[in-house]
């Protein structure tokens, strides 16, 4: 067995992020928002904003709490 050295595991971190950008890439605003109310309880993320990755705004909410 192969042992990474710290650069090699940089690289194949750097593309795994890479990759993982780009399966959400094609994704809709609907299904981003969805996606993104889904990793908090529902009373939180119902009038939560939803933000997309670029710092864009999907949905504006009013309580103050960031998806």
């Amino acid at each position: 067995m192969k042992v990474f050295t710290k650069s090699r595991l940089a690289a194949v971190s750097a593309i795994a992020l890479v990759v993982s950008f780009n399966v959400h890439a094609g994704e809709s605003a609907e299904d981003k928002i969805s996606r993104a109310m889904s990793a908090a309880p529902s009373a939180v993320s119902r009038e939560a904003t939803v933000i997309d990755s670029d710092g864009s705004v999907l949905k504006q909410g009013t309580n103050g709490w960031t998806c």
